[in-house]
């Protein structure tokens, strides 16, 4: 074994000797054959191309996170007053089977629809994490919103190459639609259920259980 060139392992082939004999059983020549290029292994000769998916990635999370980063000085805004500052529900560890069984906001006295116990759940570890302090709620949402981003631009690159998926993923993560998802803290479902949604696609075929589960995920994210 020894270096050859870029390659930190080649295979040196020994020489070989040619005998020639006659039927008879006389030896007619004798040559010492050695070959003049090394075997290379095969995994070694094979290159494979740059894997830039991941700081491209990388970018689109940080630029997400920059333009939306503005939420964080919005304060509670119209529903979150039934959401999250009047709902009892989310007060304490004792009625969290009370946020998995029954209506968004039955907390708040208000029979409703919106059967949505993810998101329950988001909104009561926000305050017990922040408190009633509303940029650690919209904090958590521009963090979805991120995170969101990241995973669908990994769909996209299962369907197209690196550049039009970032794109793609950009386009949609940038426009200013967003912000009614992202700005406004009921309208968190929409992330969670993408989010769960774009993990489910990232798990299939491989693995078809947790893929059913990011299903049911993004299913109790958002009723409709």
């Amino acid at each position: 074994f020894r270096r050859h060139g870029d390659h930190p392992l080649c295979i040196e082939t020994p020489p070989v000797s040619v005998t020639l004999v006659l039927t008879d059983g006389r030896r007619c020549a004798h040559r010492v054959v050695k070959p003049s290029t090394p075997m290379r292994p095969q995994q070694d000769v094979i290159r494979h191309p740059p894997d830039r998916h991941r700081w491209v990635g990388g970018w689109l999370a940080l630029l997400t996170f920059s333009v939306f980063l503005n939420c964080l000085w919005t304060p509670f805004l119209w529903e979150d007053e039934h959401f999250i500052l009047n709902n009892t529900f989310l007060t304490s560890w004792r009625f969290v089977p009370a946020l998995i069984t029954q209506n968004m906001l039955a907390g708040s006295g208000f029979e409703t629809n919106y059967y949505r116990p993810i998101q329950a759940i988001t909104h009561f570890l926000d305050v017990q994490l922040w408190g009633y302090h509303a940029w650690g709620h919209h904090l958590t949402n521009v963090l979805c919103h991120t995170l969101l981003a990241v995973s669908l631009f990994g769909v996209l690159r299962r369907l197209t190459s690196t550049w039009p998926a970032v794109i793609a993923a950009a386009v949609f993560s940038l426009h200013p639609l967003q912000s009614q998802a992202v700005a406004y803290l009921p309208g968190r479902g929409d992330l969670l259920a993408l989010l769960c949604g774009c993990q489910g696609l990232l798990a299939f075929p491989t693995h078809r259980g947790r893929s059913l589960l990011w299903a049911a995920l993004a299913m109790l994210s958002k009723e409709n």
